[in-house]
This record gives C-alpha cells, sequence and structure tokens, in this order.
C-alpha cells in the first residue's frame, strides 16, 4: 500500500511539472484511433469553451507515458451523462441525452462529458506505417485508453509546427478549450 501512495505521490510530481496552463502554439494535425483526420483546434472549437482540456503527449513505448496515463485516468472524472441547460445539440438524435440538469451538474453538453476533455495525442515525426514497431504499440495503448478521450496519432506536423516545446515524452498540457485562438 506504501508503495502505491509513493507512485501516486511521484506520478503526481512528475504531471506538474510536465505540466503547462498553455495551449500549444499552433494547431496540428492527427488521425483518431477510429481513423478521422482532425486537428486540435478543429476539436477544441467542437467543446464548449469552458471544457478543461488535458492534452497529453505520450510515448506508446513509454513506462513514464503508461504511468501518467493511468495517473489521469485515475483523476478524470466520468463523463457527466446529462446536458446542461443550454445544450445546442437539441435532440437525442444528435447526441444530446435531452435531459436538462442545473447548470452545478453540467458546464456544456453531455457530447464531451461536460466539463473535462482529455486529448492523447503520440506525437511522430511522420505517418506511421502498419509495419512499423511503434504502430503496434500505439494500436495497443490506444485501446487501453478510455473511450471517451480523443486519441490519435500525428503525421509529423507537431514537429514541423513547432505546435508544443517539450524535449521529452509525456507532455501534459492543461487549458480551457476556450482558449483556442480565433479563426483567421
Amino acid at each position: 500500500m506504501k508503495t502505491v501512495r509513493l507512485l501516486t505521490i511521484l506520478l503526481c510530481a512528475l504531471a506538474a511539472l510536465t505540466s503547462s496552463a498553455q495551449i500549444p502554439d499552433k494547431d496540428f494535425t492527427f488521425v483518431t484511433r477510429e481513423g478521422k483526420q482532425t486537428s486540435l483546434y478543429a476539436e477544441l472549437r467542437a467543446l464548449p469553451p469552458s471544457t478543461r482540456v488535458n492534452l497529453l503527449l505520450f510515448d506508446p513505448d513509454c513506462d513514464t507515458c503508461h504511468a501518467l496515463a493511468d495517473s489521469l485516468r485515475a483523476a478524470t472524472p466520468a463523463p457527466v451523462p446529462l446536458c446542461c441547460k443550454n445544450c445546442t445539440q437539441g435532440s437525442p438524435a444528435k447526441g444530446c441525452c435531452g435531459v436538462r440538469a442545473p447548470e452545478s451538474l453540467a458546464q456544456g453538453c453531455c457530447k464531451e462529458g461536460g466539463r473535462e476533455a482529455v486529448f492523447a495525442i503520440f506525437p511522430t515525426d511522420e505517418p506511421l506505417s502498419p509495419d512499423e514497431p511503434d504502430a503496434a504499440a500505439y494500436a495497443s495503448f490506444s485501446t487501453s485508453l478510455p473511450a471517451d478521450w480523443i486519441v490519435g496519432v500525428d503525421n509529423g506536423s507537431i514537429f514541423d509546427t513547432d505546435a508544443c516545446r517539450w524535449d521529452t515524452l509525456p507532455l501534459l498540457l492543461t487549458f480551457r478549450a476556450g482558449d483556442v485562438p480565433p479563426i483567421k
């Protein structure tokens, strides 16, 4: 039990050291584990502005990355299964549960869990080919992450755009979805 408590304290300290309250400097594209090509800023603009975002950049072969993901999973509340009074989804057919809840229970629509979203992205210097060892490690790790997380692999655009300044992985950035720069 003491080992678990010590590990938790160390992971929290690691998260604090690798965490920043700054949104990435530039947008970058990635492919979700479901195969959807998207960009970070596009996904952030789809969230209610008050949504707290945790952006985890990871290497699937990194034990520290796995431990930080586990720590983040334990610290992230489960999605709120209720829509706020300002739900813009409109109907159950469009993803809204149709149930109204007090603002204190849900700050945004139920689609994104209301108050918190997690993005876990594997930055690469080029697109992953299926025969690379990293592709198998990514596939295994990505399927172990919660279904409500947005998980993906970038295609080199994080490196190409210098979207994030970092030296080693993992990197955990925490910010609000509304902090994304406006469309120019």
